[in-house]
């Protein structure tokens, strides 16, 4: 519907709204540029004071430079937003109203991983809600618990489950401490798994060294 390289003209009603409708154009700017990464027109952006005539010598040439036109709620009273796009249909313009740009954007943003907590749509493993006071126990907990079920090093281990502490303590606005404390645990956690490696290859190593001094034994 819309690319990346399209440029898109915002249209619709202006005369007799509040603020002559710039907060739905200015929502609607941002949101298509933000989620189709395409260059949008907009002119609520221009300054107060002329006649229309004047606004459309302007706004014409903005419709013949774009791709799309895209129709705010409320273009079809509106005689300047209707000039528009006749001219747009008239220079082969392609033409939506943005109710159906809203639709299609949803339908084609891509899933993002799931918060193993709340289950809402977010980036990380865990999203930033539910790392709070109430429940950050329980949520690092499950992140934690293949690498501290089977632990071999209690030094690591007490360690972990005192960052644990720590963190559910500081509220989530606390950023930055939050952050620092977050990579510490992630030290931890390779840490761990480093020591565990450790203590097999020790073990394996104990068990081979016995297997020979039975053999010796034997021999002699």
């Amino acid at each position: 519907m819309i690319k990346e390289t399209d440029v898109v003209y915002i249209a619709g009603p202006m005369t007799g709204i509040k603020n002559f409708n710039r907060e739905a154009f200015n929502q609607a700017s941002d949101y298509i540029h933000i989620e189709t990464g395409c260059i949008v027109l907009n002119p609520a952006v221009l300054p107060l004071g002329l006649k229309h005539d004047q606004y459309m010598e302007i706004c014409l040439p903005m419709v013949n430079i774009s791709d799309v036109i895209v129709l705010l709620p409320g273009w079809e009273g509106s005689k300047g937003a209707n000039a528009e796009l006749d001219y747009a249909i008239g220079t082969g313009k392609r033409t939506y109203e943005y109710s159906d740009v809203c639709e299609w954007i949803k339908s084609t943003q891509k899933k993002e991983s799931q918060c193993s907590e709340c289950n809402s749509n977010v980036g990380d493993y865990v999203c930033k809600n539910c790392i709070d006071k109430n429940h950050a126990s329980k949520v690092l907990s499950n992140l934690f618990e293949g690498i501290t079920k089977n632990a071999v090093s209690p030094d690591v281990s007490s360690e972990i489950v005192e960052l644990e502490a720590l963190l559910a303590d500081i509220p989530e606005e606390n950023v930055i401490d939050r952050w620092g404390l977050e990579q510490r645990l992630e030290s931890k956690k390779s840490e761990l798994a480093n020591d565990e490696q450790y203590t097999k290859t020790v073990v394996d190593d104990e068990s081979e060294n016995t297997i020979h001094k039975e053999g010796k034994h034997e021999a002699l």
